[in-house]
């Protein structure tokens, strides 16, 4: 009879939202500003994008989800995060020793010297092989690739994004000397932060002799949010289901033992151990595991180690065996958000010094512009939610898209930095606060926000 392989399928159930970077106004774009746009009203999937100033209004009435700053940067803007398959590993020790066992049998054991010495007519007693070669051969395939960006995870429904990345490789650690980890597993990756495995590709085929196997598989949740902002809860479970509906199962036949590891990274990117428990029974066919973590937060990023040992010590069976491991993790953000630091916006708008005159233009990167009569407000809005009411507080005539007194006489504004005020980034005379205040009512403003003049600066608060 030929000895045929035992077969693991595992299959990946992520719950990720929507992967969101986009395009942040860095310091080289001091003449645009972030703006977290949802997209949908009923689904939104939040992105980044930067935007001219006088887009802002058009955002703001528009899109009722969309608000002013990088995506993350306020409670109503959080995301989950982003989850993905991202390692697995095999190894297989060397036996302690021979196992010896009767072939119309095997589940007795024997001694060779008896049972196969010269006075006997016949040997029915076999053994274990000596060496770590073909008796002690394990594969793990899968499809495998590295992420520069969390963006190119939007990708992995595509062929092409796969294109070139099966991969296989045996637990005989000899054959891999650069993919050995600390435990002694053969890895996909040493990185798993930027790595990826296709869902349905990960495969465990396991021909060797004996027991004693052991096997891994990771998934990965990364926070996305500015900061690192969010308090999370962890969920991850996993079960089994054979593909052969009568039997002793192999989860059965070969003890399998089972825990789960969490290793997380927080905002400071010290390492620590967030869930860890001793190995377990497996349980039987499609009985979830439900591992009881908690939340967390302050952490860039998690892995999830679920853990498999062959702890029988016997031969394996002659026949084949194949099992569905079906594995899944969902990271949600708790009810009791703390909300992140608002930084609020740092305004330059330019002026011109002369009543009557229209609002000049400068390009915002410190060139300024010639005509003598231009000034610039510095003003510092405490919070983004200032700002935003600031932007909504215009006289507005226009049906959808904006074409409010802000957008017309805000096009030319600019933001300034810790490092650099006003003057410095538009080359301009930095105006009095009151000048700015009295700027803004003859330009449309209507509200009562609260203005305090601080030096040159004009600190506008939340009405």
């Amino acid at each position: 009879m030929n000895k045929v392989t035992l077969a693991l399928l595992f299959i990946f159930a992520i719950f990720s939202a929507p992967v969101r970077a986009g395009n942040i106004c860095g310091d080289n774009k001091l003449n645009k500003i972030t703006i977290c746009h949802a997209g949908s009203e009923n689904n939104p999937h939040f992105v980044n994008i930067c935007v001219d100033f006088s887009a802002v209004h058009g955002h703001l009435k528009n899109h009722s989800h969309d608000s002013v700053g990088e995506c993350g940067s306020s409670a109503e803007s959080l995301s989950d995060g982003i989850v993905y398959a991202c390692n697995a590993g095999i190894k297989h020790e060397k036996p302690n020793s021979r196992v010896c066992y009767l072939r119309t049998n095997p589940a007795v054991s024997c001694n060779p010297s008896i049972s196969c010495s010269p006075e006997t007519s016949s040997c029915d007693c076999i053994c274990s092989g000596t060496s770590d070669g073909p008796n002690n051969v394990d594969f793990m395939k899968y499809s495998g690739r590295i992420f520069a960006d969390n963006e190119e995870l939007e990708n992995i429904g595509d062929e092409n994004f796969w294109a070139g990345t099966s991969q296989a490789k045996t637990s005989i650690a000899i054959h891999n000397s650069g993919s050995i980890d600390g435990e002694g597993f053969v890895v996909a990756t040493h990185t798993p932060e930027n790595y990826v495995l296709r869902n349905n590709s990960l495969s465990f085929e396991l021909g060797s002799e004996l027991h004693g196997t052991e096997y891994f598989v990771d998934l990965c949740w990364k926070n996305i949010n500015k900061d690192f902002a969010g308090k999370f809860e962890f969920t991850p479970k996993y079960s089994f289901k054979n593909k052969q509906l009568f039997g002793q199962t192999y989860v059965d036949s070969a003890e399998i033992l089972t825990r789960t590891d969490i290793e997380c990274t927080d905002e400071d990117d010290y390492i620590f151990n967030l869930f860890d428990e001793a190995l377990s029974i497996f349980p039987s066919q499609m009985s979830e595991l439900f591992p009881q973590v908690g939340s967390v937060d302050g952490v860039s990023f998690c892995r999830v180690r679920h853990y498999f040992k062959e702890d029988s010590k016997t031969f394996r069976p002659w026949n084949l065996n194949a099992i569905e491991v079906i594995t899944s993790l969902e990271v949600k953000l708790t009810e009791d958000q703390v909300t992140p630091v608002d930084e609020g916006v740092k305004l330059c708008h330019p002026i011109s010094a002369i009543p009557g005159n229209t609002n000049g233009s400068t390009n915002g990167n410190g060139n300024g512009n010639n005509d003598p009569s231009l000034q610039v407000c510095q003003v510092q809005f405490v919070t983004s939610l200032a700002y935003e009411q600031f932007v909504l507080d215009h006289e507005d005539s226009s049906n959808g898209n904006s074409n409010s007194s802000y957008s017309v006489n805000h096009n030319d504004d600019s933001r300034f930095t810790d490092s650099l005020n006003c003057g410095e980034t538009t080359g301009l005379p930095v105006a009095s606060p009151l000048a700015c205040i009295e700027k803004f009512t003859a330009d449309g403003y209507h509200s009562n926000h609260v203005f305090i003049p601080n030096g040159g600066t004009l600190i506008i608060l939340e009405n």
